[in-house]
């Protein structure tokens, strides 16, 4: 190399340009270096992931010395408290950060004794690699850099996902895994030929043997599928499916392919079982799965089954359920039609979508879906029903192929679960597609199997019995007296009394078969006496049962429908005499008026009531021979609930009913549920289980403290009392100096003017083109791809928000100070070099990306970089569309819109429904005679009990994953047990015997308290009043928080978004966020927006008041100076909505603060619509005046006046329904204008 010196002028010149400049330039001279250099960062990658482990390493050995000191009760260090659940990582009490400052300290010398790199001399290598003009270069150098500066939080993420081994088993598993996957990596995307095929089948099926209890397929193993999990075996399955095959060629060309599709599916299926987490990361890849055409019955199996394979990823996960795409739904269903009887799993599969397991409740737009795509795909979706009655017979007496009963049942059950939750229009549509006529004649068949009837009954009970539409115009009306109906009355009753006998002959495989129903479209043989037990014993559970109830309420509603004229004159009774029996009516309806007007006439039907007493003294034997082998709560509800409304309109005698019940109530199997060997491998890795409990916790805690407290002083080391970033929230940005020293890297922090300051960013943009423009070609992204994607626009949007954060809180009140105007004007030219390399170009069309995340990112971004109205970005958005006529971010605002709208509208159904249920629960308590009140503790002992399980289910092995301190030293056990033993002895009566509990061994079970409580709820009596509360309380627990609003489409920061582009009211923009007249396809997104506020405006509470505020800020930005969009808000009923909220008085547990926001908000929308003069705008303003409610507004500024008197004004008086404020009066004034 030659030294500088010997270089001419010229020369030197030239070399000085190709080192700045030129050697960056895309030639074939440089393509070998560049080369050379893309796998000397390879290398680096690697050795950054062997760092990555030393760290990991050297962190366990930390926890390992903490938790062994604990043990031996020996002093542990500053870190030993980290453990446990007790510790508060946030705590900012003086004594608190000083032990935070110990932690960090030996954090910090961790993490530099495991340093194998010097941060800046590479740092200085990435950033002078990722000028070169190759895309790959570019990607990976700042990958590269990204990985550098993220190696400390990525060992915390990896060690929050670590597995600590303490068993043998584990070991053994660990070390298996780690012999078979580098195999299966290998394999997982070839074509294999007969030997790898029988290789890749004993790995996979070794696998699936690591994944279930020993000989239990059923029951998960929740260390083993940890451990799986972490070795990364769930990508492995997916690259395996993720093969394009051509389904022709499998039986010439790749037969042993459909044997390893089938075994890695179930594979798939259980490592998912009970595991939400990875349930939701399988449905991000659901459509590579619906694109598996090899197998299609083990996909669907895979992908819904329960007890075949598993919940794999929509059984008993509401979320996946609702996010579920119109496409996906509308694909399965083409994949049932094309399939038909070789996968009718797919039907199970969409009654799984359309109901969600476990809360028990339908999703109405789901529903609809299903119902939209069958009926359009009606001659092969449903060909067995347009089909003759003749062939349908064959099916159903099975005289035909299995795969089409199998389909028939499926289909049928898929048809009554939409038509669950009273939905007319699909209502009619079943009734067109089954007659009744049709169904008794099935229900009445002696050939069909009882098994194969419960679908129709079913059908029967929600089309026909709990109709939303006209009772007449379904024929339903003439159903009461109708022959066949008592006919299968009298054919059930006859085989409840044989089941009973039956039952008592064979108790012990009654025990056994309820644990497990059979296959739907299962056919008994009648000489096997188990198959007919077993299909028997649902049919009447599961069919019968609550076909009976539901018959007993429609004849009821038959009859208040018949006696209308009555029930009017009954009302008037009722409010002449007592005008408080009224708020009782609704309940009394349905109790008094049955007894007072339906009695059947003894001459005309002397059957029916001979069929009803019969029927009632034979669900007595069934319940007293089924009681003592219940476990299932719908079961055992279903029983007490159907018997005490059958018995209470029987001329039964009720003494013998009380009988049954109590000694239901006492046999009743509600102890622990777990299966032995569920229970012994629990037991078993208890320790294990505890051990990484508190690793996990010790991981968490440390990372917090590690990336220090959420404020600008801590995060920035800029004096501020502000929050760093909004934790939990849609724009929140990661913690710690390795994100701050990141930021750094693309800031030259020796220049002065903010275009060369942040002239370094301009390689995030670019990084951010090349992404965008492999979306365009439709190529897929890898995960670090994309969360290279995700830190890029994290890094470019803290840019921008380190200058905000410099503000203060209050900023905006204090415009007109010099301070506040230059911070001001520091961010516009922030914005601006930003700006200034293109970046809407660069990164709007991300937003069409399917990644949640990156969505989210793209919206925070162009939020930030309109802050405070930057006129020069609003014009480059607005060139941006004008220029490419792309419809995209308006397609992506409406999806977004459209996604939040579907979700808060399901969970009010879905919240709706189990309201529902509750009051017809209590309805049901209600209605019990006083003699036989016994069913209603019954019933709530069931309730409890289903709580319990509900929690089991939910909580699964992650109920011994408990990070708990050490109980205190054996003295104080000693005071403590001495003063226990003086003080007081747990007495409880049984039975009305008194005993001693303190010496019982119950005591000891960790499940004492919930049978104690179960005892109580038998042998104690209970006020109605307090039954109904705790029945509602168990009813609610677990469900509400569930079906509670969340920001699903990012919608608040999408609403942010659109205000902060009209903010300051550009014209252009709000012009054409209303209509698009360049593009094909024009968006209306202020009609959108202003449509919303029908969806919210109506529950208004802690969770959503939030949004409902961004949503008139908005509007309000639209409206401001425009008046097209004035027209557009107000004809959208605006007014209408904001008159409701007035009315409505306080809102539920919303804090006063905001409920003032609301309230200024509300004022400065009705301003924007008639702040303006003119020809139009006065008739908007007219309008609007004539709408606006006058009496609310009067009491807002006679309160606003007499706060104004007052000295000190209590923010909550202002806050009452008469609250206003100045924008109030200011109101008033346009409106008297």
């Amino acid at each position: 190399m030659k030294n500088a010196n010997s270089y001419s002028k010229d020369s030197q010149k030239a070399v000085t340009q190709y080192r700045s400049t030129g050697r960056f330039e895309q030639s074939r001279e440089n393509e070998a270096v560049v080369n050379a250099k893309y796998q000397a960062m390879e290398v680096l990658d690697f050795l950054l992931t062997f760092q990555r482990n030393l760290r990991l390493k050297a962190f366990v050995t930390k926890f390992k010395i903490c938790e062994q000191n604990a043990v031996r009760r020996k002093p542990g260090g500053v870190m030993e408290p980290l453990m446990y659940e007790t510790y508060n990582p946030h705590d900012r009490a003086k004594k608190a950060m000083r032990k935070q400052k110990n932690i960090l300290k030996e954090v910090k010398e961790m993490f530099n004794s495991s340093s194998i790199f010097d941060i800046e001399s590479t740092t200085s290598v990435l950033m002078d690699l990722s000028d070169y003009k190759y895309d790959k270069m570019v990607t990976k150098s700042l990958d590269i850099l990204n990985k550098l500066y993220s190696s400390q939080s990525d060992m915390f993420r990896l060690a929050k996902e670590a597995q600590i081994l303490l068993t043998h088993d584990s070991a053994r598993v660990h070390r298996e895994v780690q012999r078979s996957l580098p195999v299966l990596r290998r394999l997982a995307k070839q074509k294999l030929n007969d030997q790898q095929v029988l290789l890749m089948s004993e790995i996979l099926d070794e696998l699936a043997e690591f994944c279930h209890l020993p000989k239990t397929p059923e029951e998960p193993h929740f260390m083993n599928q940890n451990i799986m999990i972490s070795h990364g075996t769930l990508q492995i399955v997916l690259d395996i499916l993720s093969q394009e095959i051509d389904a022709k060629l499998v039986e010439q060309q790749y037969q042993g392919m459909t044997t390893i599709f089938k075994k890695t599916l179930y594979l798939m299926s259980l490592l998912t079982r009970e595991n939400t987490t990875v349930q939701e990361r399988l449905f991000d890849q659901l459509d590579t799965l619906l694109s598996v055409q090899i197998v299609p019955s083990h996909l669907a199996i895979a992908l819904q089954e329960k007890d075949k394979v598993t919940y794999i990823v929509f059984i008993a996960n509401q979320t996946t359920c609702l996010k579920v795409h119109s496409k996906q739904i509308q694909k399965i269903v083409m994949l049932a039609s094309r399939h038909q009887s070789e996968a009718p799993e797919f039907l199970e599969l969409l009654k799984v979508l359309v109901k969600v397991e476990g809360l028990d409740l339908t999703i109405k737009r789901n529903q609809a879906l299903v119902m939209k795509y069958i009926m359009q795909n009606f001659k092969k979706a449903a060909y067995v029903l347009d089909q003759p009655r003749e062939e349908r017979e064959k099916i159903l007496t099975n005289k035909t192929e299995p795969g089409h009963l199998a389909y028939f049942i499926r289909l049928v059950d898929l048809l009554a679960t939409c038509a669950e939750g009273e939905n007319k229009f699909i209502e009619s549509l079943c009734q067109t597609i089954l007659p009744v006529e049709e169904l008794l004649w099935i229900m009445n068949h002696e050939n069909i199997d009882s098994n194969l009837k419960k679908p129709f009954v079913k059908f029967m009970v929600w089309v026909y019995m709990k109709p939303a539409g006209n009772l007449a115009e379904s024929g339903a009306a003439d159903l009461q007296h109708d022959k066949r109906v008592w006919d299968f009355i009298s054919l059930t009753t006859h085989a409840i009394n044989q089941l009973a006998d039956a039952i008592l002959r064979h108790a012990e495989r009654t025990s056994t078969l309820l644990k497990k129903p059979p296959d739907p479209s299962f056919v008994s043989d009648p000489e096997n006496v188990k198959d007919v037990l077993h299909g028997s014993l649902f049919f009447i559970l599961e069919a019968v049962l609550p076909f009976l109830e539901a018959i007993i309420v429609f004849f009821k509603l038959l009859f208040l429908k018949i006696n209308y004229a009555i029930m009017i004159y009954l009302k008037r009774f009722f409010y002449m005499f007592n005008y408080a029996a009224m708020i009782y009516f609704k309940d009394f309806e349905f109790r008094v008026f049955y007894t007072l007007f339906y009695s059947a006439d003894k001459d005309l039907y002397p059957i029916e009531i001979e069929h009803t007493d019969t029927l009632a003294n034979g669900l007595m034997l069934f319940c007293e021979a089924t009681g003592p082998y219940l476990t299932n709560p719908a079961h055992m509800k279903a029983v007490v609930g159907t018997l005490t409304i059958l018995v209470s309109s029987s001329s039964s005698q009720k003494g013998s009913f009380v009988g049954v019940v109590e000694k239901f109530c006492q046999e009743m199997k509600i102890g622990d549920t777990k299966s032995a060997v569920r229970k012994g491998n629990m037991e078993y890795y208890a320790n294990e289980l505890e051990l990484n409990a508190k690793f996990l916790t010790f991981s968490i805690n440390t990372s917090v403290v590690h990336v220090g407290h959420n404020t600008v002083q801590a995060q920035m080391k800029y004096r501020s009392k502000r929050e760093y970033t909004g934790i939990g929230t849609n724009e929140e940005l990661p913690l710690g100096d390795e994100f701050q020293n990141l930021c750094k890297c693309f800031i030259n922090s020796h220049e002065k003017k903010p275009a060369k300051k942040y002239a370094p960013a301009k390689k995030l943009l670019e990084q951010l083109e090349i992404s965008a423009k492999l979306v365009r070609k439709a190529v897929s992204t890898t995960p670090s791809q994309q969360e290279l994607d995700i830190k890029c626009m994290q890094i470019l949007r803290a840019l921008v928000h380190h200058e905000e954060r410099k503000l203060p809180e209050d900023w905006d009140t204090m415009t007109s100070e010099a301070k506040i105007k230059k911070q001001l004007q520091h961010i516009k030219e922030v914005q601006n070099s930003i700006n200034s390399h293109d970046f809407v170009n660069k990164v709007l069309p991300h937003i069409a990306r399917r990644s949640d995340a990156i969505a989210r990112e793209v919206l925070g971004f162009l939020s930030i970089m309109l802050f405070n109205a930057n006129r020069d970005v609003q014009k480059a958005m607005l060139e941006y569309f004008l220029s490419t006529r792309e419809e995209v971010f308006f397609m992506a605002v409406r999806d977004r819109m459209q996604i939040s709208t579907n979700s808060i509208k399901e969970k009010r159904s879905l919240l709706a429904q189990h309201q529902a249920r509750v009051k017809e629960a209590m309805m049901n308590l209600g209605s019990f005679q006083t003699s036989i009140s016994t069913g209603k503790k019954a019933l709530q002992m069931i309730q409890a009990y289903e709580l319990r399980l509900k929690r089991e289910k939910m909580q699964g092995w992650r109920a011994l994953s408990r990070a708990k301190e050490p109980t205190v030293d054996s003295k104080s056990k000693k005071k403590r047990k001495k003063s226990f033993d003086k003080k007081s002895k747990k007495v409880i009566q049984s039975n009305g015997v008194s005993r001693d509990l303190s010496n019982e061994a119950l005591l000891k079970s960790p499940d004492a308290n919930d049978i104690i409580h179960e005892m109580e709820l038998v042998d104690v009596n209970v006020e109605d009043e307090k039954v109904a509360e705790d029945m509602i309380a168990s009813m609610d627990e677990g469900v509400v928080d569930m079906l509670e609003y969340k920001d699903d489409g990012y919608i608040e920061l999408v609403l942010k978004l659109l205000a902060r582009i009209c903010d300051g009211q550009h014209e252009g923009l709000q012009n054409y966020l209303r209509e698009q007249p360049d593009n094909i396809k024009s968006f209306n997104i202020i009609g959108e927006t202003a449509q919303f506020l029908n969806v919210v405006y109506a529950t208004i509470n802690h969770r959503t008041i939030d949004l409902v505020i961004q949503l008139l800020d908005t509007l309000n930005e639209f409206c401001s100076g425009n008046q097209e969009n004035r027209v557009v808000v107000y004809d959208k009923k605006v007014v209408d909505y904001i008159n409701f909220i007035l009315r409505a008085g306080e809102m539920i547990d919303c804090p006063p603060e905001k409920v003032l926001e609301l309230r200024q908000s509300i004022a400065a929308v009705i301003i924007s619509l008639i702040e303006e003069n003119g020809p139009g705008k006065s008739q908007v303003a007219k309008e609007v005046k004539d709408t606006l409610d006058k009496e609310a507004i009067y009491r807002c500024m006679t309160t606003c006046y007499e706060m104004h008197q007052a000295e000190k004004p209590k923010l909550e008086d202002v806050l009452k329904p008469e609250g206003g404020g100045y924008l109030q009066s200011a109101r008033r004034d346009r409106r008297m204008d």
